[in-house]
């Protein structure tokens, strides 16, 4: 499913963009934004996969993603069947001193 150039600068994610959906990457971020929803809403959701996103680099990558989940039944999660959630993922790059080892 391809996406279109959003207004405020963000690339998309799809399989004829520069990332695609598919990337573990990408998958992996989507897991994570599940991870830690369960844990701060005391939920269960079951993470299905990322179906689309955008992505904005800022000091790194943002990330919207749209994934499916299964409903846990706690905090938000109503228990029941497959669900859309949309969750933003900043994944920032910095760089520690970067300097030459001896060599000898």
């Amino acid at each position: 499913m391809a996406l279109r150039r959003r207004r405020d600068g963000g690339c998309p994610i799809s399989a004829d963009g520069f990332r695609n959906i598919s990337d573990p990457h990408v998958q992996e971020l989507g897991k994570f934004a599940v991870t830690v929803y369960n844990i701060q809403e005391k939920d269960n959701l079951k993470f299905e996969g990322v179906v689309s996103g955008y992505y904005h680099v800022v000091n790194g990558f943002n990330y919207r993603l749209v994934m499916r989940v299964v409903g846990g039944g706690g905090g938000g999660g109503g228990g029941c069947g497959i669900m859309m959630y949309e969750a933003v993922v900043y994944e920032e790059r910095s760089l520690s001193p970067f300097k030459p080892l001896l060599q000898g």
